[in-house]
């Protein structure tokens, strides 16, 4: 089977398009059974080649523009990278293990919220795919913070509309009571987190918590420590269930791995697209923020 690659101007004429742009013989592929990308080919050089001056000259802009595009991925994700090294140097001391944020922004497990609050002045900087997110300890019983999205960011002001806030309030601590119990707002969400260690259990976490809006009332999960490094996640955040690992490289850095979406991924045929939108991962970082003022005033 033999492809020509015949075009026709506004005028009605047509012509055969010449190879390497000049002569007469006639631009072709000689098969039988033309490949996929072979046809992406065709199109593309019928379509900027056989097209009037004016439109080949229109259709031509396109390429830096796509040049453009690429180079402000590429500066958005070194952004990222740069904000979350300077937030790191911000940092001072001392940190721990339960300090650890979730996907959303207040410490928790994958996708979900925990009983836990920072201590005071402990704060947390974390990283999730293009989340970065950043958690300051007020007192030992409240915790504030912010998340934002770095994805697709070219300007200041479409980063300050991707900020939104998140406040967690403890009124049970694990430590006195029998539980961890927590009641919290992020953004318009609002929820009240428990969460339980079993020491029978090789310190095995159990978490509940009813919530509006994506929690859809109920919550649920699960964290059994496998060694003193790597810790097994599983929950369910009201509309689909999640899984993961949590690396406790020390008391002040977590390295995550999620699969979000479970019930959503297994309809999924394609593995780019399961990658690209279920497997996160992510690092949280934390410190407590020592400011002695006494000498200043």
């Amino acid at each position: 089977m033999k492809f020509i690659i015949k075009c026709q101007t506004k005028s009605g004429s047509s012509f055969l398009l010449p190879a390497h742009g000049k002569g007469g013989s006639r631009a072709t592929i000689n098969n039988d059974s033309p490949s996929a990308s072979e046809k992406i080919f065709l199109s593309e050089k019928i379509f900027l080649f056989c097209s009037p001056l004016g439109e080949r000259k229109r259709w031509a802009g396109f390429l830096p523009v796509r040049a453009e595009i690429v180079a402000q991925k590429k500066f958005a994700l070194r952004s990222v990278i740069a904000i979350f090294l300077i937030m790191l140097a911000a940092l001072n001391s001392y940190g721990a293990e339960n300090s650890a944020s979730s996907y959303n922004g207040p410490t928790g497990l994958i996708n979900i919220p925990s009983g836990n609050v920072l201590d005071k002045n402990e704060q947390t900087v974390s990283l999730h795919r293009y989340q970065i997110k950043y958690t300051y300890g007020v007192f030992s019983i409240l915790e504030i913070g912010f998340k934002t999205s770095l994805e697709d960011v070219t300007t200041l002001e479409n980063l300050s509309k991707n900020f939104t806030f998140n406040i967690k309030g403890q009124l049970l601590g694990e430590d006195k009571h029998f539980l961890n119990l927590s009641i919290g707002a992020e953004s318009s969400n609002f929820y009240l987190a428990i969460n339980k260690s079993l020491k029978e259990l090789n310190n095995t976490n159990i978490y509940i918590g009813t919530g509006t809006s994506r929690f859809n009332y109920f919550f649920a999960g699960i964290a059994s420590p496998i060694d003193s490094i790597f810790r097994l996640m599983f929950e369910y955040d009201g509309d689909d269930f999640n899984a993961g690992v949590r690396l406790l490289f020390s008391p002040q850095i977590n390295f995550d791995i999620y699969l979000l979406g479970l019930k959503k991924m297994f309809k999924i045929p394609y593995l780019n697209d399961i990658i690209n939108n279920n497997i996160v991962f992510g690092i949280s970082y934390s410190e407590y923020f020592n400011i002695d003022l006494r000498g200043i005033f």
